[in-house]
């Protein structure tokens, strides 16, 4: 006859088991990664110390700085343009400053012409 008497508590669950499993699965592979990584790590230290140091590097010889040449400005004397003395020309310049003395004594801004003040209160 069956025994019917059977303790539950001791019989581990698919879940629980299984959980168990995926966590020594993932602690594995922490360590499978972890120890891969050192190796790794391991392998560029070693080719670094055997491969990376340069030897007998000649060292670059001393460059002698040398100043810069400043070039000698010497202002050249040419004979005046048959313009220049011109009574159209002369006209032409006189009538360019009287407008540029225009331009810089007009009042831009124009400050005299303020938009009118507005009534706010409106009702409807």
């Amino acid at each position: 006859m069956t025994d019917f008497n059977q303790d539950f508590e001791n019989i581990p669950f698919m879940e629980e088991s299984s959980s168990k499993k995926k966590l020594i699965l993932g602690k594995r592979k922490l360590l499978f990664l972890g120890l891969l990584f050192i190796l790794i790590l391991g392998i560029l230290v070693l080719l670094r110390l055997l491969f990376g140091f340069k030897k007998n590097v000649p060292s670059s010889p001393l460059v002698a700085v040398t100043p810069t040449p400043t070039p000698i400005f010497s202002e050249e004397i040419r004979p005046q343009s048959l313009w220049a003395t011109d009574s159209g020309i002369l006209k032409i310049e006189e009538e360019i400053k009287n407008i540029e003395n225009e331009l810089d004594n007009t009042d831009i801004k124009e400050k005299g012409l303020m938009p009118p003040a507005l009534d706010w209160k409106i009702k409807f």
